[in-house]
């Protein structure tokens, strides 16, 4: 699924932008402050989107694809770094709740979720962790 990094280089239009959001955003429900993604989900948890583009599929996590293209035009995606989930939940596709990060920030956001109680323990220039 991430072995797919040229989706995040495809020429697609301000119009395809928003058809692929509407698609993606027509399948979630609220859970408090979540957006919770209902479509096709991932042995590992997280939710899977699939569509075509210029006659060619793609399978993409769900939340890391409406990110990019919430962030579509801008220098703001860069394709090496991961989004995180700072409220913790997988198939949260709420944009306020996603983080662009590296890996580290990434890992350390475990160490909140693991601990006892939960708390965020802080990740420099990153947004804290949310809990419910």
């Amino acid at each position: 699924m991430s072995g797919q990094p040229e989706v995040y280089n495809l020429p697609l239009s301000e119009g395809d932008s928003t058809y692929l959001k509407h698609r993606i955003l027509s399948k979630t429900t609220e859970d408090g402050d979540c957006l919770q993604w209902g479509g096709e989900i991932s042995s590992w948890g997280y939710g899977v989107f699939r569509f075509t583009f210029a006659k060619k599929r793609y399978k993409v996590k769900v939340h890391r694809f409406l990110y990019f293209l919430s962030s579509f035009k801008s220098s703001n995606f860069d394709p090496i770094m991961q989004v995180s989930h700072i409220c913790h939940n997988k198939l949260c596709v709420n944009l306020s709740h996603l983080s662009l990060e590296d890996a580290g920030v990434n890992n350390q956001r475990k160490i909140c979720f693991n601990s006892i109680p939960q708390g965020c323990i802080g990740h420099g220039n990153a947004k804290d962790c949310i809990f419910k």
